[in-house]
Parts: C-alpha cells; structure tokens; sequence
C-alpha cells in the first residue's frame, strides 16, 4: 500500500459543527447507545455462518445490510466516544466476520450488495482508524483487475450496482496503479457512452442491464434523474474523477450538460413545480419519491458536492435554491414513517446537515433538527432494532416493518445521522453515498 495514494479518513472536527442541543443531544447519544447495544448480538438471521447458502453469505456481509455497515458503524461510534458500550471490540468482530466471508464465498461486483462496496468499507475503516487489515490490499488489487473487466463490458452506469459504485471503491486509491486503471476505464467508458443529442438523457438504462427486470416500471429506454440508480450518480462519480486528475479535462463539459439536461426536466402540476424521479419518451413526467436514492435531497446534496470540485458557481448556487424550496415544503408536509437512510427521515435529516455545514444557513439546520427528531420519536424501545423498524418489502413483496441492521434501510445508517447529528466529527462515510 503507499500511504500516500490514500485521501484522509481521518477523524476531524475542522468544519463541522454539532447540530443537536440540550435534550435533542441526549435522546439522539441515548439512541445510539441503544443501536449499538442491539448491533453488539444480532440474530443469526442477521449474519450466517460461512456454510450458508452464498447468496445468505453476500447478503450477510454487505454494505448495503451486513456486517460491513456494522463494522462501518462501530468505527465511527468508537471515535466519537459516545456509546457506552466497547464499539472497538464489536468493530473488531465485524470486520473479522467480513474478511473471512470474502475467503469462503465469491460476491457480485455491485457496490451496495457485492464485493466492490465490502472492500470499501474495509479500506475506510482501515484508513479512518489508522488500523490496516491483513492481506486487503491484495484483495483490493485482484478485484481492481476483475471489476475492470466489467468496466469494459455493457454494465449498468448505475451507483447502486453498475460502473459508479465501482468508481466509488476505487476513488479513495486513485494514486495505486491498480485502481488507476480501474479508474481509467470506467471514465472512458462512461465519457464514451453519453449521449450529446440535444434534449436527449446524456445516459440511459436499457432493459438488458436491469439486474431484476420485473421491477422496472418505466417504459425503455428510461433515466433515473437521481444519486443510487441515476445520472446525478455519475454526475457525483465524474466529478470527484475530474479532481483527481482524471478524464483529461473532459469532464468539466460533460457534468454541465447533464446538470442541464437534468434541470430541463422541470415540470409542474397542481402541487407546484418538480422534477420527477425519471424521464422516458412517451410518458408524461410525474411527481415521486424525494429521499436520497430519487428525488430532489439527494439530487441538490450530491450534486451540492460536485459542485465544489468542478468549481461549477452556477450549479453550486442551483442546489442551494432547490434545497431552499425543500425546506419549505418541508414544513408543510406530512410527516414521513420511515426512518433510514435511503429514503427515510434519518436520510433527510443528514441532508440537511450538510447543507447546513456547507452554509450556516438556519433554515437548513431547523429542518434537519426537525427530520432527526423526527427520526428519535418514532424509536420504540424493546422494537426492531435499537427501537428503530424500517418500512418496506420483505422477500414475499409485501410492506412490513423490517428489523434491519444495516446502513440504507436499518439501524447502523440512523445511528451514523444521528452521530453526525451530536459529534464534532466529520462523516466522511457518506462519500459511499456521493454526499461530501
């Protein structure tokens, strides 16, 4: 490994401000406190023994909902102090658990279920905790070479499970031969492929690259306008690209064209102005989700971000007026049952945050107080896990309360909004989520 070639994880509170006081403070310490507790014996349904079925194994140890967002959470409790309980110990556990399933099963690639997010994970937590992990980096250098092969290949653009997740594993070791030219490849590839077209999506997803085709509502070929499944993820990919040096100055040209692409996608019914969460020819634009994985938060926070590397003033100041707008609708919407990260109140809430961080604006800290509550009163001790029960799908297609562990649907993700809430340090683990 060269030290060097690494960006800084570490712990630092230069630039971020506690956003939580008083009781707010100590319900969202308690919170995590009791996450942590939860997380510290998890079911075994939770995280299989290594002779389980692979798909139980990848599910067990992912990003996504496995002990890698365990592992992630535990870390940066352990640095804030916070919790009561010994995180470094839980850490160590976890961490353990997840290299050894890489020796015993064979992930997919994809960044939020497969082996790309896991060895990130991995890598953050070694860089953030200054604690290096037998034989990672000859893991990290094999799956450089293997997730370039699907670079080259009609894979999906996607963060989620295509080409910017992949991006995003291999951002943070951009200065290592390998995933330079892991890099390398995946900006060729989706510099090569956008569309130019006036009016036309810079990309677009096909029917053939959707990993579970049954779900597609949308009529192909169609584009996600948002961070997990759309443009903005690529957006948010290219631009941290471009400030590593990467692209040969080409990707300046091509996030404006789909910044502006995106914002010509503005539409507006009986509610007011939106945009919607895709676009496809022939179907008229409708209002839909606004969480981090589509709809406006995580749009204006990611592209926010991007902003800032590009040096894009105009976009810069596009975000801030849509996250402006959010927060007064904010103020008059019903309020959300869902606490994760992905597209619940605890997502919200760290949205908000940052641009709080970014700003100083009051506005923005109001209403990321206001989602964080939020997420604290629907905490049911002795329910879910830490209290906390996420709503959505389970196995058989229908909408239940889920005892999620994990970091986009569960409770590692609400305690880590919640440690940004009350902690001087910064997240740095939304970068998984192209949020800073």
């Amino acid at each position: 490994m060269c030290p060097e070639a690494r960006e800084s994880s570490t712990p630092s509170s230069a630039g971020w401000q506690a956003l939580l006081a008083g009781s707010l403070r100590d319900r969202a310490r308690a919170a995590v406190d009791d996450i942590a507790r939860a997380l510290a014996s998890p079911p075994v349904a939770w995280i299989p023994d290594f002779n389980a079925e692979p798909y139980r194994i990848a599910r067990g140890v992912s990003l996504h909902s496995g002990a890698a967002s365990l592992a992630l959470f535990y870390a940066y409790c352990d640095k804030s102090q916070l919790s009561t309980l010994g995180c470094a110990d839980q850490l160590t556990k976890y961490r353990e658990y997840v290299g050894g399933a890489l020796e015993v099963t064979r992930l997919e690639p994809d960044f939020m279920h497969g082996l790309s997010g896991v060895l990130w994970s991995l890598d953050h937590i070694a860089t953030f905790t200054g604690e290096p992990l037998e034989g990672l980096d000859d893991a990290m250098a094999d799956a450089d070479a293997f997730l370039a092969e699907h670079a080259l290949a009609e894979e999906g653009f996607d963060l989620w499970s295509g080409l910017c997740g992949y991006g995003i594993y291999a951002l943070p070791r951009a200065g290592e031969p390998s995933a330079r030219r892991l890099l390398d490849s995946l900006v060729e590839s989706l510099l090569s492929t956008e569309n130019q077209e006036p009016g036309v999506a810079p990309w677009v997803l096909r029917p053939q690259l959707l990993r579970r085709p049954h779900r597609a509502a949308p009529r192909f070929p169609h584009t996600h306008l948002g961070v997990a499944h759309g443009i903005v993820g690529v957006v948010g990919f290219l631009a941290e690209a471009h400030r590593r040096g990467l692209g040969a100055g080409k990707i300046p040209d091509v996030c404006d064209r789909a910044w502006r692409w995106l914002d010509a996608q503005k539409s507006t019914d009986d509610r007011g102005p939106f945009w919607p969460n895709f676009a496809a020819p022939g179907t008229p634009p409708a209002r839909g989700m606004e969480m981090w994985c589509n709809g406006m938060p995580g749009i204006a926070t990611a592209l926010l971000a991007a902003a800032r590397k590009l040096g894009h003033d105009e976009m810069r100041a596009w975000c801030i007026a849509r996250a402006h707008e959010l927060a007064m609708l904010a103020r008059n919407s019903p309020p959300l049952t869902d606490i994760s990260l992905c597209h619940g109140t605890a997502g919200l809430g760290h949205m908000f945050n940052r641009f709080f961080q970014h700003t100083g604006d009051e506005l923005f800290a109001d209403t990321a107080r206001a989602y964080l509550q939020l997420t604290l009163d629907q905490q049911r001790p002795g329910y879910g896990v830490g209290g906390f029960a996420a709503y959505g799908l389970n196995l058989l297609g229908d909408y239940v309360d889920l005892f999620d562990p994990g970091l986009m649907m569960g409770s590692s993700g609400v305690g880590l909004a919640l440690l940004a809430g009350v902690s001087g340090q910064v997240p740095l683990w939304d970068r998984a989520l192209l949020l800073s």
